[in-house]
């Protein structure tokens, strides 16, 4: 019984795209676990004030991002390790998780007439390009 392996070329092809979008998933990962810090902190400063309704439904609301943002984060880590053992989940996840990013990130600088979650966005954004190149597909089906 013959297994048939695939050549070297085809093992190496695509492998610098996927490998830079498991590298830009873990960098999106430390990012949305820092978010999710800065959230719970500010959710705990806001929480001890106790100076009215503001103070409540803003605590709330950064609590309410401090899960988002750790689901995230976890999401990303996760599928970068299954990226980087050649899965197709997790391009699937990459993939799912970029375009989650960006959508957040572009709601928050339309909700708040900020430009700076707009630049955040490019980091996903090159995840994604990189996650959904055909060359990464072709290396995680190899």
């Amino acid at each position: 019984m013959t297994t048939s392996t695939p050549s070297r070329s085809v093992q190496a092809s695509g492998r610098g795209a996927a490998v830079g979008a498991a590298t830009l998933a873990i960098l999106n990962g430390i990012f949305w676990a820092l978010l999710a810090q800065s959230a719970a902190e500010g959710a705990d400063i806001y929480a001890a004030r106790e100076v009215g309704m503001q103070a409540s439904d803003l605590a709330r609301k950064l609590r309410q991002l401090t899960y988002i943002c750790g689901v995230e984060s976890i999401i990303w880590f996760a599928s970068s390790m299954l990226l980087l053992c050649r899965r197709s989940l997790g391009r699937t996840l990459v993939i799912a998780s970029s375009a989650f990013a960006i959508l957040h990130l572009v709601g928050t600088a339309i909700g708040d007439s900020h430009l700076i979650p707009l630049a955040l966005a490019i980091l996903p954004l090159i995840t994604l390009i990189l996650a959904s190149a055909r060359s990464t597909g072709r290396w995680v089906a190899a």
